[in-house]
């Protein structure tokens, strides 16, 4: 408690100083924030300092030139203050291949869900440039894909198979791959296509008693979660990431980046085109005034 008072009362003390002071007073405004002469281990610090002041209904985008640079600021932002972030990794295919990593392309899977599942904003998404331009399901799409199940609630076990089958996964005695399920009595295991994990439901009768992830290799359960959501299916690509960003969401770009967002970090001086500064993309304007005051 004491190291994230210390932490934030630094950055209030940096966010009074003049030069950020000026910029922090775009947010909000269809004016650029520029924060220019930026060394690298500070890029972090500020783009933490415009998340700190977000609504709790927006969320930020924070733009990375490629991998490296995406991981090193996951990383620190959380070490300056920044919960709620959501990692998206790249799409890796080799050549001559028509899919990447599975474990890759089930984790992006997991983590858009858990974006488009979200109504209250206050998220902090990492991407690469090279991400926005991904195909992706619409966020409604992705809500369409699969099913929410809490333990408590009645579904009988035949119904949920029926729906498996329905979505292409394969029976099996034993669960060991993405897309299968098995059932033994009161037990029916699944391995939904966004999960690291396959999942164990227990039942009494058609009442889910328990749900819990399990291991493949050794088949035991442990991790007991109170509601799961099993993505069945994968819609195809009706959009692009840059379609998923909001009015009212903050999109940063770091150093390197040719994107310019509402926030732009540079190492250098910005740049002037005939006398005019660069402006921010017409999809990722904040109409901040607007949520504060509980309008759209």
């Amino acid at each position: 408690m004491a190291e994230e008072a210390s932490i934030s009362a630094l950055m209030d003390r940096v966010a009074r100083t003049a030069p950020f002071h000026r910029e922090l007073a775009k947010l909000g405004t269809e004016e650029q924030a520029v924060f220019d002469h930026t060394s690298l281990p500070g890029v972090p610090f500020v783009a933490a300092l415009c998340i700190r002041t977000l609504p709790n209904t927006a969320r930020a985008w924070v733009v990375a030139p490629h991998l490296r640079a995406q991981e090193a600021l996951a990383a620190q932002l959380e070490t300056w203050g920044v919960r709620h972030l959501l990692f998206i990794p790249e799409k890796e295919v080799a050549l001559g291949e028509e899919m990447g990593d599975p474990e890759l392309a089930a984790e992006r899977l997991n983590i858009l869900h858990r974006i488009s599942s979200s109504r209250t904003g206050g998220q902090t998404i990492i991407l690469t440039e090279g991400s926005l331009n991904d195909e992706v399901p619409s966020p409604d799409g992705m809500q369409n894909q699969g099913i929410t199940l809490k333990t408590g609630e009645t579904h009988a076990p035949d119904d949920l198979i029926r729906q498996f089958g329905e979505a292409g996964f394969e029976g099996v005695p034993q669960v060991i791959s993405r897309g299968q399920w098995s059932r033994r009595g009161g037990i029916l295991d699944v391995f939904p296509l966004q999960s690291s994990h396959p999942v164990r439901l227990e039942f009494f009768d058609d009442e889910i008693e328990s749900i819990r992830e399990f291991d493949v290799d050794s088949q035991i359960s442990f991790r007991k979660a109170e509601h799961v959501n099993l993505i069945l299916t994968e819609a195809e690509g009706a959009e692009t990431l840059r379609d998923w960003i909001k009015p009212g969401d903050l999109v940063i770009t770091a150093p390197f980046c040719k994107e310019r967002g509402n926030v732009c970090i540079l190492t250098s001086p910005r740049k002037m085109r005939r006398g005019k500064k660069t402006s921010p993309l017409p999809s990722m304007t904040i109409p901040w005034a607007a949520l504060r005051r509980g309008t759209s």
